[in-house]
């Protein structure tokens, strides 16, 4: 029967082709905005932060910050005390942009920088400059 070989030929290339839109779609699903999705990506800022000092803002934010991967931050041992931040929700809205939670649950914007040497620079809107150094480092 020589229809039976031409119609297995063709569902094997038809098969085929599949296989390949199915794997192209995968990868492309597997990609947004340049990073690969599903894959457990760290946050830059994610980790414990001490103050090493400030300028132009003492006594206005907490020694030690504490950045969740997931998005919530805290305070240790600073709760209550009058800082302008005191524990809530983060994110970083662009490279250099990071939105903190204030006790009021307004968020303040911060630009920041992490150097090689692991320090955090947060600079408040207020010209506010804070230094922290990544715990353990």
């Amino acid at each position: 029967m020589p229809g039976s070989v031409e119609t297995t030929q063709q569902l094997e290339i038809t098969g085929q082709v599949m296989l390949n839109v199915v794997a192209v779609t995968v990868l492309i699903g597997l990609h947004y905005s340049g990073q690969v999705i599903g894959l457990p990506q760290t946050p830059p800022l994610a980790g414990e932060w001490q103050m090493l000092f400030s300028e132009n803002c003492a006594g206005r934010y907490p020694p030690i910050l504490r950045f969740d991967p997931q998005g919530v931050y805290s305070t240790p041992g600073s709760q209550g005390q009058g800082y302008r931040l005191d524990g809530g929700d983060w994110w970083q809205s662009s490279a250099d942009t990071v939105e903190i939670g204030q006790p009021n649950d307004a968020m303040q914007r911060f630009h920041f920088t992490i150097t090689q040497q692991n320090r955090l620079i947060l600079r408040d809107e207020e010209g506010c400059v804070l230094f922290y150094q990544k715990a353990g480092d």
